[in-house]
């Protein structure tokens, strides 16, 4: 059980739970709303939070839509925020503890916003604005792997995104030929199949001269078992049949029903 209150003892609190994502908040509205260069805060589950006294001191400013920020009427005190999207979930003040919630700030962020006149000394990451994710950061090794403030991006992965006359038949055709899964399919807007790390897209498009001239290039593993089983249902591309490329690949391609193709490729050392 951790205990809290205000400068004035006029409000006080208990929270059955545990203090999470804590952090320091550099933004505008944090350091007016403090009078401090950052905020220290955490999050605990509305749920576990109960005032023990003064809650009828406790007034509510809604510093930007659905943020309602909490503090003691009589001595001004923050106490707590909560948020209209997440009635779950209240953002603690950690200045007004008066026990240790055990857990330590993992990370400062709106950093792109703090005081001019305060340095930021620790290690701790640091980002911009908000990091990423609904929830927030659960823990050190998150901040960690979403620490991009000095580092350059990098690019991941790439996604085709396919013209198609027919989502939903584009979509079949993947899903019965070549044993993709359907992620969505949603017949005049969009479509996408998967198939492990493969995702493939759609493009609802009415023009079959587009259709006929987009294709995309599918890396794969047994390469040769694939063109069997694409040969059986008589899809392979006549002028583009499993053959070796002196570029170090073997390769052959298919057209799907909108006339687009879809070359697939094994390192030849594979």
């Amino acid at each position: 059980m951790l205990r809290g209150s205000c400068l004035c003892q006029g409000v006080a609190f208990e929270v059955d739970g545990t203090v999470i994502d804590l952090l320091y908040c550099h933004c505008a509205m944090c350091r007016k709303a403090h009078g401090s260069a950052f905020r220290a805060r955490g999050k605990v589950k509305a749920s576990q939070f109960h005032w023990t006294s003064g809650e009828d001191l406790v007034r509510y400013f809604e510093s930007s839509p659905g943020t309602h920020r909490g503090f003691c009427s009589v001595c001004g005190s923050n106490l707590l925020s909560k948020f209209a999207q997440r009635p779950g979930v209240l953002g603690l003040a950690l200045g007004v503890l008066d026990d240790d919630p055990g857990n330590r700030p993992i990370c400062h962020v709106f950093v792109g916003s703090k005081a001019p006149w305060h340095e930021i000394t620790d290690s701790l990451p640091q980002f911009e604005e908000l990091p990423p994710g609904p929830a927030g950061l659960a823990n050190k090794a998150d901040a960690a792997r979403t620490h991009v403030s000095n580092t350059p991006a990098r690019f991941v992965s790439a996604t085709p995104a396919l013209a198609s006359l027919d989502i939903e038949r584009s979509v079949e055709f993947f899903v019965s030929k070549l044993h993709f899964a359907k992620v969505r399919a949603s017949q005049g807007e969009y479509g996408i199949v998967s198939n492990d790390s493969v995702q493939i897209h759609f493009w609802a498009c009415s023009d079959r001269r587009i259709a006929e001239a987009t294709s995309c290039r599918v890396r794969v593993r047994g390469i040769q078992a694939l063109h069997a089983e694409c040969t059986s249902h008589a899809i392979v591309h006549p002028n583009a049949p499993l053959a070796s490329k002196p570029w170090g690949t073997m390769e052959f391609a298919i057209l799907d029903p909108d006339g687009n193709l879809i070359t697939f490729y094994e390192s030849a050392n594979a």
